[in-house]
């Protein structure tokens, strides 16, 4: 079964697309974000930002704001619902990492470490941010 099956099968409660658990996922690693900027970051447009916002709105995850510098201009944040859903699910996802992780041995650890690392490094350098999709033939 793939990981990502298997994480979305570990995890059912969650009841969340997995667009709107990455847009979630944003605003909590990064903060207050505009509409614009979240859909850069989605890869998205931002008619599909504003949906998504809409929705997580409507649950009480998020909240719109107006900037203080710029009135005119819409940001997005955590509510206190949506903070509390991110750190339940991200505990949730850590305690189902260590399990799985408890199998491999020292040495097979830090190669995975360092294997993950590599990635994350060449995915940040690429410039592949998150949610978006490398670009077919664009060399990196």
């Amino acid at each position: 079964m793939r990981l990502g099956r298997r994480l979305r099968w570990a995890f059912p409660d969650e009841g969340l697309t997995m667009a709107q658990f990455a847009l979630l996922k944003l605003v909590d690693a990064h903060g207050p974000l505009t509409m614009g900027e979240l859909a850069d970051q989605l890869g998205v447009s931002l008619a599909t930002a504003t949906g998504l916002v809409d929705r997580l709105t409507a649950a009480n995850l998020l909240t719109r704001e107006r900037a203080e510098r710029d009135r005119r201009v819409v940001v997005v944040r955590l509510s206190e619902s949506g903070q509390a859903r991110m750190a339940q699910a991200q505990a949730r996802r850590r305690a189902y990492m260590a399990s799985a992780l408890r199998h491999l041995g020292t040495g097979d650890l830090e190669i995975f470490l360092r294997l993950l690392t590599q990635i994350t490094e060449g995915v940040e350098r690429d410039g592949h941010g998150a949610g978006e999709a490398p670009h077919p033939g664009k060399e990196g």
